[in-house]
């Protein structure tokens, strides 16, 4: 909490005249104070915060003299390309580089284009790999996002989100991973493998509807292994005038 935005008259308080040298705090002072704002650039330029906000609240255009604070933050160095330059930041790029969310966002936002300096970055990450690969490279003519696939093979639900919408064809390094989910496993099985999955069929059989499912639109025929757990469910009716069988 900043005790200095609170007070009517902030400069009686102890400690004032050294508090108002830190940029944030000088900010929640005099932030609805536009000529006292510009008389103190020099301030703001040591922080990346400030030197965003008074880019954005102030000038409304650039503001280099605050850039090279701007730049050691990955999301200042993004926001301030997209809402203030709307281009580019070049001095901000090797700390973006370092975010993976920010070098996805700079990528499709900025850039429109591949970010090759962010995509170590990005490949740590399941979902931003997947979106990486769907809203910047796909646009491109690029199929897949080699790099960021060990991550997303290691999450059921990214790994079939990754064989449907940006390979349309089976992705076999994230099987495993599908596997373990019963609903993942079943649209798999349905929507890209367009037959049955052994290896989730384990997890399936624990699930009254996914075995239902799996049993209807993928087997076209009985599942023993879920019938167990069909039986005594919403699902056991209809699964019994599917296949003719008394459960």
């Amino acid at each position: 909490m900043n005790l200095y935005t609170l007070h009517s008259n902030p400069e009686t308080l102890i400690g004032y005249d050294v508090a108002i040298r830190v940029p944030e705090i000088a900010w929640g002072v005099y932030k609805d104070n536009p000529d006292k704002l510009r008389e103190l650039e020099n301030l703001w330029a040591q922080s990346a915060e400030t030197s965003l906000k008074y880019a954005t609240d102030v000038l409304n255009d650039r503001f280099p003299q605050g850039e090279k604070a701007i730049a050691k933050s990955a999301s200042d160095s993004y926001t301030y390309a997209k809402n203030v330059l709307k281009d580019k930041f070049p001095m901000g790029e090797k700390a973006i580089a370092k975010s993976a969310s920010d070098s996805y966002e700079y990528a499709k936002n900025v850039l429109n284009d591949r970010f090759p300096p962010g995509e170590k970055a990005i490949a740590t990450h399941p979902e931003y790999s997947n979106q990486y690969a769907r809203e910047v490279l796909k646009p491109l003519g690029i199929k897949g996002f080699p790099l960021g696939e060990p991550a997303i093979a290691a999450v059921p639900w990214h790994s079939y989100y990754y064989a449907t919408e940006i390979l349309n064809d089976r992705f076999p390094i994230g099987e495993k991973a599908i596997a373990t989910s019963a609903s993942d496993s079943y649209y798999y099985a349905k929507n890209v493998l367009n037959d049955r999955f052994p290896p989730g069929e384990k997890a399936i059989a624990k699930s009254a509807s996914d075995s239902y499912t799996y049993a209807r639109d993928v087997l076209k025929d009985r599942f023993p292994p879920g019938e167990d757990v069909i039986r005594g469910s919403q699902y056991q009716e209809r699964y019994e005038e599917l296949f003719g069988v008394k459960l």
